[in-house]
């Protein structure tokens, strides 16, 4: 049954008879038959207000360049957009590696107090490191309040991706309660870098500190296969 008779039959029997079950039968059919995306786009059309839900499902099934055209409509409607809503939008901003898409949903991010999630936190992170902005980057993080293992990890490997190591060591430095993939994502910073040596002393560090890591991708690039052995023990 295709998606026009779906609804057409729905509506006959009187199940689609107010703006709330119209708005979730769009969000149910966005995300289960996204090439219809046409059609629920029409249908959400019909309702004034509809649901974060229903936009959420809208942007996560839609093609990047539309995310933007749902992106406005939620800023226009009278619903505060949630955490979820902002990691599809930053992806696509990411995607479309469009800075005022960016900045507009950043700012948005700001009105609502969502900048202090930790999910948005790091998409926003890559989202920058994507633009290729280090300033902007670090400016980012040093306005985030006490920010989570996993943000300080992100910052790692994003920093090391724009050519700056430096930064993100110190931060490693002051962490506390650094867990593996925070090692491995300071070591793996060092390797992108072209500091295999650091990175390998990294390793050595956690082998003292009864870590368990990969050091293959540090001796490729030594070319030190003897010392890559240890690892497979």
């Amino acid at each position: 049954m295709s998606f026009v008779e779906t609804y057409i039959r729905l509506v006959v029997n009187g199940f689609l008879n107010g703006p709330d079950l119209v708005s979730k039968f769009a969000a149910s059919m966005a995300l289960k038959h996204p090439q219809n995306m046409d059609y629920s786009v029409q249908l959400l059309d019909q309702c004034e207000n509809p649901s974060v839900f229903a936009l959420n499902s809208l942007i996560k099934s839609s093609t990047t360049e539309k995310s933007f055209d749902f992106y406005k409509r939620i800023v226009k409607s009278n619903h505060k957009p949630d955490n979820y809503l902002f990691k599809f939008l930053i992806n696509s901003a990411a995607q479309l590696v469009d800075k005022n898409f960016g900045l507009a949903v950043h700012g948005t991010a700001l009105k609502y107090a969502l900048d202090q999630d930790p999910h948005v936190q790091s998409g926003f992170i890559n989202l920058y490191a994507e633009m290729g902005s280090l300033r902007d980057l670090k400016d980012l993080f040093f306005s985030i309040n006490n920010p989570d293992l996993v943000t300080q990890t992100t910052m790692v490997v994003a920093c090391a991706k724009l050519g700056d190591i430096k930064f993100p060591r110190q931060q490693f430095e002051i962490t506390l309660d650094r867990d593996v993939i925070a090692w491995n994502a300071m070591k793996a910073g060092y390797v992108r870098f072209g500091e295999p040596l650091n990175g390998l002393e990294l390793f050595n560090a956690m082998e003292m500190k009864g870590l368990r890591v990969n050091v293959l991708s540090a001796c490729t690039r030594l070319s030190a296969l003897d010392a890559g052995q240890p690892a497979y023990g």
